[in-house]
């Protein structure tokens, strides 16, 4: 009887394993997957695809719009029905050549360079300083900017300006030895003249003598006649009561010169001799 139980058993069992087997034809990877690899799996597509966006969805799950253009295809899931697009959309480059991307901080769009520069990615070229615009003239070796008025521009020119001064270049400040006087020209002003001194006063181009060798001369007006004497004290305008003044419409040493006197000036008698 126990033999018999036994077989039985055995016998349900191994129906019952046969028929597990041939009822178990897939896996529930969350419940018996372990370190799943699909690197050799012949396909992995995790997203539904299609090109109709289904109308119900679970949060998380994805979708790829096939009729949709790359950067624009990918949806998820992100509330219970709703589908969002992945990514950012791009503004068609299509005619836009050497321009760049920019943002109004809403959305994307092409825009070619400007304003001091034009040209493209690699090939700018500056056009202008400061909104001022730069002049197409090829410069010359040693040849600096210079702003045009006529024609707005700033244009390449050779200075005619001194480069350095007395061999100083940057802020030049004035040196002692920096002109001798042969190189100066014109005429010097009584201003910059120096005030008279010693025996003269005023200024030189109008110097008053007021001493004779350090004598004091007396500022007294003279009167005709009168001649320079000095009183001990200074020299002053004095009448003359004494000497003579002059012989014969001569001064200094005086000679004899004919003519002097006429006989009828003579007084006395011709002596014999």
């Amino acid at each position: 009887m126990r033999i018999f139980k036994t077989a039985v058993r055995c016998c349900l069992a191994s129906a019952a394993m046969a028929g597990a087997a041939q009822g178990q034809t897939k896996v529930d990877l969350r419940t018996q997957g372990k370190s799943i690899e699909f690197a050799a799996a012949s396909t992995t597509r995790p997203s539904k695809t299609g090109t109709a966006i289904p109308g119900a969805c679970a949060i998380g799950e994805t979708f790829l719009k096939t009729d949709a253009p790359a950067g624009k295809n990918v949806y998820v899931c992100t509330a219970a029905n709703v589908w969002t697009v992945q990514g950012i959309e791009m503004p068609d480059p299509t005619g836009k050549a050497s321009q760049v991307l920019t943002n109004d901080g809403t959305s994307f769009s092409w825009a070619a360079f400007g304003g001091d520069v034009s040209g493209g990615p690699g090939t700018v070229m500056v056009t202008g300083l400061n909104g001022r615009r730069l002049g197409s003239l090829t410069p010359l070796d040693g040849q600096f900017l210079r702003w045009n008025t006529v024609a707005n521009q700033w244009e390449p020119v050779t200075l005619a300006a001194a480069l350095s001064v007395f061999g100083r270049s940057g802020t030049v400040a004035a040196q002692t030895g920096d002109y001798a006087f042969p190189q100066i020209s014109g005429t010097v002003a009584v201003a910059q003249l120096p005030v008279a001194g010693g025996d003269v006063s005023g200024t030189l181009t109008s110097a008053t003598v007021v001493k004779i060798q350090s004598r004091p001369v007396a500022s007294t007006a003279p009167t005709t006649g009168q001649v320079l004497a000095w009183n001990g004290t200074l020299w002053a305008p004095a009448s003359a009561t004494s000497a003579v003044a002059s012989i014969f419409g001569r001064t200094g040493a005086i000679a004899a010169q004919t003519g002097d006197y006429t006989f009828s000036q003579i007084g006395g008698t011709v002596a014999t001799g």
